[in-house]
């Protein structure tokens, strides 16, 4: 049995565009030499993982996004592509150390291996009969004492590895020619606990939060085998390796059943490749009316948050803001914006994208 080692210093997450950390993209549990593993680092949340942000869609035109009803799934955009419902290929580790690893040679893994098989995505494994559902209130639902000192077990992350599972999913996808030249971002809508994620058989990042959306920007892994051509670029592969417990299971705890796996809708979306929409605020003032003139109290008016980086471009953008309550194109408003991205000095000394 390992001991498990605390965490190293200088990898804390950050929020912006992208989260990252300073420390390498760890591969594979064991392939971490003296570090420590992902999913059991406190100081590691996300390895380039988009930002959260508002939810949003890859609309084809302001017409398609205006007939969106509440509630309803929104229609069938060319920019969007879904990837489940489906049956995904799939392999079940009791054991974490055992569980198998993508390679370039394979773009993915190796699925004529043995114990490969498929499930239907989304959808929780423990209900796919892969383990067994956990429930808990306030006791963990692993030992945490294991393989190591009484005097460390409550001060040091550690997931015992002969009680955490790994499960490992792949599918296929063909972008269409449409989106080559854009950007290409896969949408995970919730993965229990923790993962890793590969696009043909390179590794683009880490995740852990078993009830938000992680979002990888794939562009740069995707494997064009139709360059100069209208065609489809070609089949694409994503994997994943889904660890049942993380770090995070110690707050995560809670008196629920413990289920794990990809256990909401996956899609594709394709975004212009130079300037998109990536988040958006609404900050409304509150309109502050009294009888004797007096003037809105400091905690009534709403401000708008800083932006998250300090090297940033600044930028006029012309709107269109449409009331769906009024059916009309609205007027008398400012818009600010902040663009994130790569920003280039120009010779006459203006920012160039």
């Amino acid at each position: 049995p390992r001991a498990c080692p605390a965490p190293r210093p200088g990898s804390v997450s950050t929020p912006p565009a992208m989260e990252a950390s300073s420390q390498p993209l760890s591969p594979a549990p064991g392939d971490e030499g003296q570090g420590v593993p992902d999913y059991e680092n406190p100081r590691v949340f996300a390895r380039n993982r988009l930002g959260m942000h508002a939810p949003l869609y890859a609309f084809e035109s302001a017409e398609q996004a205006l007939a969106c009803v509440p509630g309803v799934p929104p229609a069938p955009s060319a920019n969007v592509m879904f990837l489940t419902p489906a049956r995904w290929d799939f392999f079940f580790s009791e054991d974490i150390r055992s569980a198998p690893s993508p390679s370039l040679q394979h773009k993915g893994f190796d699925l004529s291996a043995p114990r490969w098989t498929e499930i239907e995505v989304p959808l929780s494994k423990e209900m796919a009969g892969f383990g067994r559902p956990v429930y808990t209130n306030f006791v963990y639902p692993f030992d945490p004492r294991l393989n190591r000192s009484e005097k460390a077990w409550d001060t040091e992350v550690c997931i015992p590895e002969g009680q955490n599972e790994a499960a490992c999913y792949q599918t296929t996808f063909l972008p269409p020619g449409r989106w080559r030249g854009k950007s290409i971002v896969v949408h995970f809508g919730a993965v229990d606990a923790a993962f890793h994620v590969w696009c043909n058989g390179l590794l683009v990042g880490y995740s852990q939060d078993s009830r938000l959306p992680a979002e990888f920007d794939l562009t740069p892994y995707i494997d064009d085998h139709n360059l100069n051509s209208a065609k489809d670029m070609g089949p694409q592969t994503v994997s994943l390796r889904v660890y049942r417990y993380c770090d995070g299971s110690y707050l995560e705890d809670q008196d629920h059943w413990w289920l794990s796996g990809i256990h909401r809708p996956v899609h594709l979306y394709a975004k212009p490749l130079r300037m998109a929409v990536a988040d958006y605020t609404v900050a409304p003032e509150v309109a502050w009316e009294a009888p004797d003139g007096s003037q809105a109290p400091e905690e009534a008016v709403s401000t708008v948050a800083r932006p998250l980086r300090a090297s940033h471009a600044t930028l006029a953008v012309r709107t269109t803001l449409i009331g769906r309550a009024v059916g009309r194109v609205l007027s008398a408003f400012t818009v600010k914006a902040t663009l994130y991205g790569p920003v280039v000095r120009g010779s006459g000394g203006e920012d160039e994208l």
